[in-house]
């Protein structure tokens, strides 16, 4: 089978692109014909190169709204496709997602779109959700499936009437496993080293954290920052002020987390929104305690008091609360983390996903042009 992936950014390796990347290269493993289309060239791109991932440029999609830069890369995703030919098109982030299915009606090829946290609700202001949910509505008419990659962002887009609950489907985000040497290492690590994964923009509240260690200066504790972006200078400079600077290390966008994982103790994400990020089920699989915002589908992957906990957005209090319990109490870290560690194996694993992934690719396409049985290992195309 012929699978194109369609995503918006290149200028940064975030979760949504993790996910295709993966998704790209089993397919390619199972004998299918898998290839990457993305916005512009950058470090995804060349990522996607060395992995032998396939991948083609779209000179003029961006993020950004612009009514002919949109038209052009439009027309350039259906010059693309008209070549490649695919049996299904796999949209995914929101501008590649409504560029990617109108294209798609255009050629009438089948396309399906996974919501990696939708751009509707509270996470922007309402005269930019009114439009953007309209925007989905209609894009969503041209989608044979919707796949959200937990429940809440399902029941999110229901509320809003985003089609109807028969074109949705929950298909948790998976990650593959590590070997056992790269767990994290909870022997009574003095101090315990924190780790957040996450790019520096608005979105991830890196300032909230900041303001609750500032109160947690008596204890001992490291802070590691993985991840660079548009406000690293502004949270370098925050951390400066709140004399934090000698316990933080800025490490920038990096390729080996999982190192940095398994020397931590403690895992953090806050955030004020998000769908269901990798990079929780990271810190799980790597047998971490993890603290977060109750956002998205966050309260869907971790257990508040069993494997870290989850708190409410932008609440310094209880950030800072979280923090001095497994700060002080190595064997709580190490309770915490295992049962992490024993739910990434039972519900997030990769394979698990990509069981699940293939049988929507299978839905979206019963009756449309295969049937289901050849979404197993690929025959020839």
């Amino acid at each position: 089978m012929k699978i194109v992936y369609l995503i918006t950014r290149s200028d940064a390796i975030g979760g949504a692109c993790v996910h295709v990347r993966d998704l790209a290269f089993a397919l390619r493993g199972l004998g299918h014909d898998a290839t990457v289309l993305v916005g512009g060239a950058g470090p995804f791109t060349n990522h996607l190169t060395a992995c032998g991932v396939p991948c083609v440029s779209i000179t003029h999609l961006v993020r950004s709204f612009s009514p002919k830069r949109d038209f052009c890369a439009l027309f350039n995703i259906v010059s693309v496709l008209r070549t490649l030919q695919p049996d299904l098109v796999c949209t995914h982030t929101a501008k590649a997602g409504w560029l990617g299915r109108v294209a798609c009606a255009m050629l009438r090829i089948p396309v399906t779109f996974t919501a990696h946290g939708w751009s509707i609700g509270d996470r922007i202001s309402c005269n930019r959700g009114y439009v953007y949910c309209f925007a989905e509505k209609f894009a969503a008419m041209f989608t044979h499936l919707i796949i959200n990659v937990c429940e809440s962002e399902r029941d999110l887009a229901l509320s809003r009437g985003v089609a109807n609950a028969k074109k949705h489907v929950v298909v948790y985000n998976g990650i593959p496993d590590l070997p056992l040497e790269l767990l994290a290492d909870q022997v009574c690590h003095q101090p315990p080293r924190i780790v957040m994964t996450a790019r520096m923009e608005h979105p991830k509240d890196h300032f909230t954290l900041l303001q609750a260690l500032a109160g947690l200066r008596n204890y001992d504790w490291t802070l590691d920052l993985i991840g660079d972006g548009p406000l690293r200078e502004a949270i370098h400079n925050g951390a400066e002020q709140l004399q934090l600077l000698p316990r933080i290390k800025f490490l920038g966008q990096i390729t080996n987390v999982d190192e940095y994982l398994r020397r931590a103790q403690i895992f953090i994400l806050c955030s004020r929104s998000e769908g269901l990020p990798l990079s929780i089920l990271e810190a799980m699989r790597s047998g971490l305690p993890v603290i977060a915002s109750d956002v998205g589908g966050i309260r869907e992957a971790v257990l508040h008091g069993e494997t870290g906990f989850v708190i409410q957005r932008s609440d310094k209090a209880a950030v800072q609360h979280a923090l001095q319990l497994l700060v002080t109490t190595p064997e709580l870290r190490v309770r915490m983390g295992q049962a992490g560690r024993q739910r990434y194996q039972d519900r997030f694993t990769f394979d698990q996903m990509l069981a699940r992934t293939l049988e929507a690719y299978a839905e979206a396409l019963c009756g449309f042009i295969i049937p289901r049985q050849t979404l197993g290992p690929a025959t020839g195309h």
